[in-house]
């Protein structure tokens, strides 16, 4: 009987990579994200500290979603990650509309960040769920797409590696045929050369 294919919520991984505050933990055995201390229990085992989004790339996503936003939430947003992710983060809770935004913005960036750690982590397949999991379609998609037309490059070149002994043939083929016409045109030569010195003795005969 085939096993039950893992199934991990990506928002709340991404929620969890936002948090600086707070550590969060992959337990592999359990296939399930534990937060903070108070969650671990006494069962002894391997638990994986979740990687929280970097500073460079926090500031790279918010710098570019202030540019979509009015005046009004640009200015709610900067003083907000004025101290750290998880304030952010807290923030868009309270305001769903704002999230909606982020989401559509950095939602590709970010479950690309989650996907890229739990392959990390030996995790490659599993049932995507929540508002990210249509960003992980996406990615899925594409790496097949993108590994399709790269086997099609593969064997376009294998056909043109295939040919190219025959184009060398041919132009092997070529050369040794306009070699034999210059040899033909040479004995002509040599032969019209012959009769007319012929010719000359007669007369002086």
């Amino acid at each position: 009987m085939p096993s039950t294919p893992l199934s991990i919520n990506l928002d709340r991984m991404v929620d969890a990579m936002l948090d600086t505050r707070t550590a969060h933990y992959w337990d592999p055995k359990r296939g399930k994200l534990i937060r903070g201390a108070a969650e671990l229990d006494d069962e002894k085992g391997k638990r994986v500290l979740l990687d929280t989004i970097g500073n460079r790339k926090f500031k790279k996503l918010i710098d570019g979603f202030l540019k979509l936003l009015d005046s009004k939430d640009a200015k709610l947003i900067a003083d907000a990650v004025k101290g750290s992710p998880d304030k952010f983060n807290k923030l868009l809770q309270k305001r769903p509309d704002l999230k909606k935004e982020w989401i559509t913005h950095a939602g590709r960036e970010l479950t690309e960040m989650a996907i890229d750690w739990l392959a990390m982590q030996g995790i490659e397949e599993f049932v995507a769920t929540g508002e990210m999991a249509r960003f992980a379609a996406e990615i899925a998609a594409d790496a097949a797409e993108a590994e399709a037309a790269e086997e099609d490059d593969d064997e376009d070149s294998d056909e043109e590696e295939a040919d190219e002994p025959e184009e060398e043939e041919e132009e092997a083929e070529g050369e040794e045929e306009a070699a034999e016409e210059d040899e033909e045109e040479e004995e002509e030569g040599d032969f019209g050369e012959e009769e007319a010195d012929e010719s000359d003795d007669d007369e002086e005969e």
